[in-house]
């Protein structure tokens, strides 16, 4: 109770949000477009993810768990490493990284709950 005798309420820190944890924890935008637009980038578009009834190359049904486990480590379920289209011969060009193996230093690691509030936001925002 504070000193007027009324309870005291804290706020406690909810997950982060879906936009939040596509956009900045994780850096999704920094490859992926969630809007059309003639400006390349480095990963797919996904403006039309949710209309699609594939996924990573025609390789998986979408599905919520399939996305799910393809946001968490893609790599695990598609070898990510290629030369074909690389600009350097001298190294590999890596698809999109896993967020649960290999971490590269001070990359967070990705919860089942932040891969499915990231898999939902792009079912629903790309529709």
């Amino acid at each position: 109770m504070n000193e007027e005798g009324a309870e005291e309420t804290v706020a406690v820190g909810g997950p982060e949000s879906a936009e939040t944890l596509f956009s900045t924890t994780f850096g999704c935008t920094n490859c992926h477009s969630l809007t059309e637009s003639d400006t390349a980038s480095f990963g797919p578009n996904l403006a039309h993810l949710a209309s699609r009834e594939w996924f990573a190359g025609a390789t998986y049904e979408l599905t919520r768990d399939n996305l799910m486990n393809w946001v968490m480590n893609a790599p695990g379920m598609k070898p990510m490493e290629s030369q074909s289209g690389c600009p350097d011969p001298e190294k590999k060009c890596v698809g999109m990284p896993s967020f649960t193996e290999d971490l590269q230093p001070g990359q967070p690691t990705m919860t089942e709950e932040q891969a499915a509030t990231i898999a939902d936001f792009l079912l629903e925002k790309t529709q």
